[in-house]
């Protein structure tokens, strides 16, 4: 008849409370546990009922812990008292240690309660011990019981085990990868379980399958790198995918003969939660006890807590990394942003492009991370890409580049970034030679990484700029997206000076265009009904370009109905007219009319005839000829600039521009519309009326409207040019 174990278990958590219960009762033979809540009630049981062991855990609501056990120790000098907590610290193990007959132990899940079982059973010199053996030579090792004393091999007794595992821990706690840990749980069951053969394999994401880590040598002397395990079915990796651990008497029964003797017969195998696989036994008739069970589940927990451990240090250093990486990167985005700041000042104050791309250059060596800076001009017809400004250490790039003839080649970062309108930011090393022989260049003056942006505004490419940097590590995409911008701001004020340039040059360029496309519908039209198309102005409508033109040789009618089946939006008639008729069309972004606008050109007339288009658009003698030849072949199927023409306009000063509107003036209209913006009649709300005007000056409204009316239509068409 077994004796009876009196167990006190003291813990404020009723859950735990319940399954220490259950896993005391289960594994200590005889065990009669009663648990209490808080202090002051075990010490009431005490008084009434001595256990013949005391457990308590750190978590009471009316005490601290070791106060507690050091008023047990003063009543019952005597008593086994355990502190029993899930905290893994030295500190508070020492302070349990120094209060004499109190010893410290670790929960750790299930494999903790073992451990107590074990522990309280060593304590009270109850042994603990079922049967789990199974008629086909394997049992389940998941909870089976632990025994004290002298197994039949020999082996350590359950206490020098538990005594030996008790420094793994302080071990692991050095380790930082699963390899070191491996190791250590390797050497720990040798020290604690004692059998010859132990391996810790893990799991490879990369092949999906068990890899070893860690092995005794007598694994290695055994199979070398061959499988542990002889059986048929891989024990290791169903132990893993099952998360069930097993005990095998003999593994390799049922294999071939020649099999045998490289195999083991007795193993113990256990899950390592996510991780990989614990596999600990011996090659001779020499079964597993039931301590051995005990011993490696014990010490698989502490294995497992220890590479969960290491995981939340991985995440927490590639959390750190990543937030550093991403603090360095806002720091070059704050760094780039300002410089782009500075840069779109000049740009607001340069008068030509000559003055854009030199100033820009200049302050992006000088404020910025990258030792060479400089800007070239596509011909996009010829598909080459010619240097036109630079600052910093160039150190002969372009030129070893170009090769003498002044053309970057195809492949270098500029001329793809110009080529696909795309900003690239690389590194210039490839990873493997051979180089091209830009790289060569680069990395022979020490430029780590480049950064190639097109200059565009829309679809007009203006020019790209190319940076280089030591920094070997291409850039991120917030940055590059920084320069890209900065790209697109390039773009616009450059196209912005363009079209400044365009409104007070004194001298332009007409140019002719022959273009053949028989899918244009405006060319089409204007075949098929021999009139001639004439673009009168156009003005911005709601940010959205408005085109006046007239049209000569076509009826009204017919227009609007065209209008009506083109992609003209919002054709409306606004005059019909002696020479032709005046229309007004709203036009698309991406409309050829809308670009030449955009680039600071003025279209003057269409006409067509025999499947040949005529195009005429008037130009600033200083814009690039290119750039417009190249809008039309992109546009239509076949091009010919036929002929350059240049048109001297010159600009009025303020002084001759008030001369030239007063000599358009009768004497009566100039005596009435000067009264009229005397006494505030051009006002919102005006100030004085046709009536109350007429009656001062000693005329009729009607005359004084008339007179107003005239004198607005000589100004307007003074100034957008009518006459």
């Amino acid at each position: 008849m077994t004796a009876t174990t009196r167990i006190l278990y003291v813990d404020g958590d009723g859950d735990r409370r319940a399954d220490a219960v259950a896993a005391l009762e289960a594994d200590v033979p005889g065990a009669a546990v009663r648990t209490r809540g808080a202090a002051e009630g075990a010490m009431d049981h005490l008084a009434d009922r001595p256990p013949d062991c005391l457990v308590t855990t750190a978590d009471l609501p009316d005490a601290d812990a070791l106060s507690f056990l050091r008023r047990v120790r003063e009543e019952r000098p005597a008593l086994p008292c355990l502190l029993f907590t899930d905290r893994d610290d030295e500190a508070v193990a020492r302070e349990a240690r120094s209060v004499d007959g109190v010893e410290y132990l670790h929960r750790s899940g299930g494999a903790g309660l073992l451990a107590l079982a074990d522990r309280i059973a060593a304590l009270t010199g109850r042994a603990t011990g079922t049967d789990t053996e199974r008629s086909d030579g394997r049992s389940r090792a998941l909870t089976g019981p632990a025994a004290v004393g002298k197994d039949r091999s020999g082996r350590p007794p359950a206490d020098r085990g538990l005594a030996a595992l008790a420094d793994v821990p302080k071990r692991l706690r050095a380790a930082d990868s699963d390899r070191e840990i491996s190791d250590v749980v390797v050497e720990g069951a040798g020290d604690a379980v004692g059998f010859p053969i132990t391996a810790v394999q893990l799991y490879d994401e990369g092949s999906g399958r068990l890899r070893p880590a860690a092995r005794t040598e007598a694994v290695s002397g055994l199979v070398g790198d061959g499988r542990l395990l002889a059986s048929g079915e891989d024990l290791p990796w169903q132990a893993f995918v099952t998360q069930e651990g097993t005990v095998y008497d003999d593994p390799s029964a049922g294999t071939a003969p020649a099999e045998s003797d490289a195999s083991l017969r007795s193993a113990v195998v256990l899950p390592l939660g996510e991780h990989g696989a614990f596999v600990t036994g011996a090659t001779g008739e020499r079964p597993c006890s039931a301590v051995d069970v005990h011993l490696s589940e014990l010490l698989a927990g502490i294995a497992v807590a220890a590479f969960e451990r290491v995981d939340r240090e991985r995440a927490l250093r590639e959390r750190a990394e990543a937030l550093e990486a991403r603090d360095a990167t806002l720091e070059r985005v704050r760094r780039s942003n300002a410089i782009i700041r500075g840069i779109v000042g000049d740009l607001i104050r340069a008068t030509s492009r000559e003055e854009v791309v030199t100033t820009a250059c200049d302050r992006l060596v000088a404020s910025g991370p990258f030792r060479f800076a400089w800007i070239g001009t596509y011909d996009r017809g010829a598909g080459t890409l010619s240097p036109e400004a630079s600052a910093g250490d160039g150190d002969g790039y372009l030129d070893a580049v170009t090769a003498g003839d002044g053309e970057v080649p195809r492949g270098e970062p500029t001329e793809v970034a110009a080529r696909t309108r795309e900003t690239r930011a690389l590194s210039a090393a490839a990873p493997d030679p051979p180089f091209d022989p830009w790289q060569r260049a680069a990395l022979e003056r020490g430029y780590g990484s480049i950064v190639a942006v097109p200059l565009v505004h829309r679809d007009a490419l203006y020019g790209v700029l190319g940076l280089y940097t030591d920094r070997t590590d291409a850039f991120t995409d917030a940055e590059t997206e920084v320069f890209a911008e900065l790209g697109r701001t390039m773009g616009y004020a450059l196209n912005a000076l363009e079209r400044r340039q365009a409104l007070v040059n004194e001298e332009s360029v007409e140019l002719e265009f022959r273009v053949v496309d028989e899918t244009d519908p405006i060319l089409g039209f204007v075949e098929g009904t021999g009139s001639e198309f004439e673009f009168e102005n156009v003005v911005l409508d709601d940010e959205r370009l408005r085109a006046f033109f007239t049209i000569s040789g076509a009826t009204a009618a017919r227009v609007v109905e065209f209008g009506e089946r083109s992609p003209l939006e919002d054709v409306t008639l606004v005059a019909d007219r002696e020479g032709g008729s005046l229309f007004s069309c709203t036009l698309a972004e991406t409309a050829l009319v809308s670009v030449l606008v955009d680039r600071g050109a003025i279209p003057r007339t269409i006409t067509a005839a025999d499947g040949d288009g005529r195009f005429v658009i008037r130009i600033p003698r200083s814009a690039d000829l290119r750039t417009f030849v190249e809008l039309f072949e992109a546009r239509y199927d076949e091009v010919e600039l036929v002929a350059r023409r240049g048109v001297d306009e010159p600009i009025r000063s303020r002084g001759a521009f008030q001369s030239e509107f007063e000599t358009r003036l009768t004497d009566r209209q100039a005596e009435v519309i000067e009264a009229a913006h005397v006494c505030g009649f051009f006002e919102w709300p005006r100030e004085t009326t046709a009536q109350e005007l007429a009656g001062s000056l000693g005329v009729s409204q009607p005359t004084v409207s008339r007179h107003i009316r005239e004198g607005e239509r000589k100004l307007f068409d003074l100034l957008f040019g009518s006459e």
